[in-house]
C-alpha cells in the first residue's frame, strides 16, 4: 500500500524575523512533536505513526500559494532541524522560498529523508473558477501517482491546517474525487496552534461521507457508503437491523427479486420506525437520525406497513430504475388486473388451462391468462396482412371507434382516422340511424338500407361463429344486438382491411385460407393481442367489471410494456423506446389503472 499526505501549505509567521518553535500534543497522547511551521507537526505525526507499523510516507502533495513560493529572509536563535547548514551563524538571515524551507524541515526529520514532494501552485488572487482548476490539477497529479503504482492501494492522510479562503473546500473536493478513483481516506488531521495539539478530525470528514451515503441510498438504492461509515463503530441492534433491511431491499430492487420487494418494503418502514423510537445511542446514530428525513422523503409511499405494487413501480420510475419498473409491471400487473376484475375469468376450467400453458414459463394462471391466453375455438388468429394495418394508424382507427362509442358523434369521431374518415362517418351515421328507433324487420332490409352497418355486423357475427359454443344465425345476431353502445364497441373487432372494403357489393367474401404469419414488430404484436382480447371479452371468455374502453386501455398499456421489456431483455433487433418514452408509457399504464380504481370507488359509493 502507498501512503500519501495531502495539505495546503501554511505561511510561515516570524517574530522580528526569527523562526519560533512550538510543541504539539499528538492525538494518541505520545511524545510532544516540535514544529516551526503549522503543517510540520501533522507530517511528523503521520511519519511516526507509519514507522511504528513498519510503513513509510510515499509522497507529500501540497497546494502552494504565491506567498509560500516567494523567498523569505529568516533568522534562528538556536539550532533547529530546518535544513540550514550546521555552522550557520546564529541570528544571521537566510533567504529561501517558504515551501523549500518546509521541504528541508521534513527531509531533516526522522523518516523524512526520502519523501518526495509534489507541488500544485495556487494563485490566491485568481477567481473561484481558477480554484476549481487547481482542484482538478491536484486530483490529476495524485491520479498520475496512483497510475504509476498500479496494483497497489493508495491511502490518503489529509492535513486541514493551512490554506487560503477556499482551502478546506478544495481539500475535501480532491479527497472525494480520489475516493472515486479507489483511494481510501485514512485520517484527517489539524494542528491547533492555540491548544498546541494535533487534532484528529476524521469524524468530521466522515460525516460528509454519511451525508453523501444517504443521498446515494435515496437516489440509487445503494447502502455501501452508509455501511462504510458505521464499519468498526459501536451500533445499536435497531440500527443494525435497519441497515440489514436497507441492504436487502436495495439488492432486491437492483436485481429484481420480485417476490422479496413488497415484504422488504414493509420491513423497511418498520425498521426505520423502530430505530427512530430507540436510537440516539451514539454520536454517529444521532447524526444518522438527522438524515432519515431525506430517506423518508425520497421513499415516500413505500414507507408504509403494506406498500402496494403500484407504489413500488411508481417509485422505480421516479428513480429512473426503468428496467426494474418494466420487469415489475410484467410480473405483477397481470395478478393485479385479474384481482381487481379488470380482466378475469371465474371459469375454473379456463384457469386450469391457463395455468397449464404457463407452466413452461413458470407463470401462474393469472399471468398466463393476461399475457397470452387464447381460446382456440373462440379466437381466430389474425393474418399479418391485417395485423400490419394496426401499426401507428391503427391506434388512430381505434380512437375513432372508441370516441364514437362514447359520443355517437359520427363526424367528429371519424376525423380521428383521416385515411378512412369518409367510410367511418358513413358507418357511424348508419349506426345512429339504425338504432334511433330500433325495430328489427329483416336481414334484406338492413342490407339494402344500411349497407355499411350490414357488412360490419356480418364480420362481427363471423367472429362469433368461430366459437363452437355459438349457434345463432345472422338474423338472430342482429335481433339480439339492440344496444347501440354495445354494438359500437364491437366495431373494434373489425379490422382496418375490412373497414376499407365497406360499401362493396354483396356480403364480405370469405378469405382464402392461408397460413397466418406471425406479427413481428411490437405494434403488430400488441394489436394482434388486442384483437384477441376484444373477441374474448365480447364472447365472455374474458370478463370485466369496468367499461370496455377502460379495460382495453389497461390491457394495451400492459401489452406494450411487456413487449418492450421482452425486446430489451432478449436484445432483439428493432427500434425500442427511449428512457423518457418508457417512463411516459409506464405512467400512462398507472393512470389507466387509477382510472379503473376511481370508477370502482364511484360504483361502491
Amino acid at each position: 500500500m502507498k501512503h500519501i499526505l495531502l495539505l495546503f501549505l501554511s505561511e510561515l509567521h516570524l517574530k522580528d524575523g526569527y523562526v519560533l518553535s512550538s510543541t504539539y500534543m499528538p492525538p494518541d497522547g505520545g511524545e510532544l512533536i516540535e514544529g516551526v511551521q503549522t503543517n510540520e507537526p501533522v507530517v511528523k505525526y503521520v511519519m511516526n505513526r507509519l514507522a511504528a507499523g513498519g510503513e513509510h510516507l510515499d509522497g507529500i502533495f501540497y497546494f502552494a500559494t504565491k506567498k509560500v513560493r516567494e523567498s523569505l529572509s529568516i533568522k534562528v536563535r538556536e539550532p533547529l532541524p530546518i535544513g540550514l547548514p550546521e555552522d550557520w551563524p546564529e541570528g544571521q538571515p537566510c533567504t529561501l522560498p517558504q515551501d523549500q524551507l518546509f521541504q528541508n524541515i521534513i527531509h531533516n526529520s526522522p523518516g523524512g529523508a526520502d519523501v518526495p514532494f509534489y507541488k500544485v501552485p495556487y494563485d490566491e488572487d485568481r477567481s473561484t473558477e481558477e480554484s476549481i482548476r487547481q482542484v482538478i490539477a491536484m486530483a490529476d497529479t495524485i491520479s498520475t501517482f496512483m497510475d504509476e503504482n498500479t496494483g497497489e492501494e493508495t491511502a490518503i492522510y489529509a492535513d486541514m491546517t493551512g490554506g487560503f479562503r477556499y482551502a478546506a473546500m478544495m481539500m475535501l473536493s480532491v479527497m472525494q474525487l480520489l475516493k472515486y478513483r479507489g483511494a481510501s481516506i485514512e485520517g484527517v488531521l489539524y494542528s491547533n496552534f492555540q491548544k498546541k495539539a494535533i487534532e484528529d478530525v476524521s469524524e468530521v470528514h466522515r460525516m460528509f461521507s454519511l451525508l453523501s451515503g444517504a443521498d446515494e441510498f435515496a437516489n440509487f438504492g445503494s447502502v455501501r457508503e452508509i455501511e462504510s461509515y458505521f464499519k468498526g463503530k459501536e451500533t445499536s441492534g435497531e440500527l443494525q437491523s435497519l441497515l440489514a433491511v436497507m441492504r436487502r431491499f436495495a439488492d432486491a430492487i437492483r436485481i429484481c427479486r420480485t417476490p422479496e420487494i413488497l415484504p422488504l418494503a414493509g420491513r423497511l418502514w418498520k425498521a426505520m420506525d423502530a430505530f427512530q423510537k430507540t436510537g440516539h445511542k451514539t454520536l454517529q446514530e444521532d447524526l444518522f437520525m438527522q438524515i432519515l428525513y431525506l430517506i423518508r422523503k425520497e421513499y415516500g409511499s413505500l414507507l408504509s406497513p403494506n406498500p402496494g405494487a403500484l407504489d413500488i413501480i411508481r417509485w422505480c420510475v421516479d428513480k429512473d430504475f426503468l428496467q426494474q419498473a418494466m420487469t415489475l409491471c410484467t410480473e405483477w400487473l397481470p395478478g393485479y388486473i385479474v384481482d381487481e376484475r379488470i380482466c378475469y375469468t371465474d371459469n375454473k376450467v379456463r384457469q386450469k388451462k391457463a395455468l397449464e400453458r404457463g407452466e413452461a414459463m413458470s407463470r401462474d394462471w393469472k399471468k398466463s391468462f393476461i399475457i397470452n391466453y387464447v381460446e382456440e375455438s373462440g379466437t381466430p388468429r389474425i393474418p399479418q396482412s391485417e395485423t400490419m394495418n394496426f401499426t401507428n394508424n391503427g391506434a388512430s382507427y381505434l380512437l375513432a371507434v372508441q370516441t364514437f362509442a362514447r359520443t355517437f358523434d359520427a363526424v367528429k369521431a371519424s376525423r380521428n382516422y383521416p385515411p378512412l374518415s369518409e367510410k367511418l362517418e358513413k358507418l357511424f351515421t348508419e349506426i345512429n340511424d339504425y338504432f334511433n328507433d330500433f325495430e328489427f324487420k329483416s336481414v334484406q332490409k338492413v342490407k339494402s338500407r344500411y349497407p355499411f352497418l350490414y357488412q360490419a355486423a356480418y364480420i362481427m357475427w363471423k367472429h362469433h361463429r368461430n366459437s363452437k359454443t355459438y349457434h345463432d344465425a345472422f338474423q338472430t345476431f342482429l335481433e339480439k344486438n339492440s344496444d347501440k353502445a354495445k354494438f359500437a364497441r364491437q366495431i373494434q373487432s373489425v379490422s382496418l382491411a375490412d373497414i376499407s372494403k365497406l360499401g362493396s357489393t354483396g356480403d364480405v367474401p370469405p378469405k382464402k385460407k392461408t397460413e397466418p404469419s406471425q406479427p413481428k414488430t411490437i405494434d403488430e404484436k400488441v394489436q394482434s393481442r388486442m384483437n384477441q382480447y376484444r373477441m374474448m371479452l365480447d364472447q365472455g371468455i374474458m370478463k370485466t367489471d369496468y367499461p370496455m374502453d377502460m379495460t382495453l386501455e389497461v390491457l394495451e398499456n400492459y401489452q406494450r410494456i411487456q413487449k418492450e421489456r421482452n425486446q430489451i431483455n432478449h436484445a432483439s433487433e428493432g427500434k425500442g423506446l427511449g428512457n423518457e418514452e418508457i417512463k411516459t408509457l409506464i405512467r400512462k399504464c398507472m393512470a389507466s389503472l387509477n382510472q379503473c380504481l376511481t370508477y370502482k370507488q364511484t360504483k361502491i359509493n
